[in-house]
């Protein structure tokens, strides 16, 4: 995977950490529709954002999660706002997640 200059840090398990047919990933990230991305890219947010929002260092663009693993066979693919009230005052977040599975190759 080649760099682009975000913090974004990914954990690939070692070949002998995981049977050769069976590596599936799963990944959730925020987009760029998540409220808080609002306040980091114009300084001012309308909606009320997660307290958290400030240690986002990246928000994906809309496909920009399926494009970074497209070498995968891509199960699930979604966008889409949430609302979570587990933390903070309750707002919304946008979220992209994916799961994908490592294509089998007999070689």
């Amino acid at each position: 995977m080649r760099s682009t200059g975000n913090d974004a840090l990914l954990h690939f398990p070692a070949q002998s950490e995981v049977q050769r047919d069976s590596l599936f990933m799963y990944v959730d990230v925020f987009t760029i529709y998540d409220p808080g991305a609002a306040q980091t890219m114009y300084c001012e947010a309308a909606d009320t954002i997660s307290e958290t929002a400030s240690f986002i260092k990246h928000y994906f663009e809309e496909g920009e999660l399926a494009a970074w693993f497209s070498q995968l066979e891509t199960l699930q693919d979604t966008e889409e706002m949430i609302f979570d009230d587990t933390h903070g005052d309750p707002h919304f977040h946008g979220v992209a997640r994916l799961i994908g599975r490592k294509p089998y190759s007999s070689g």
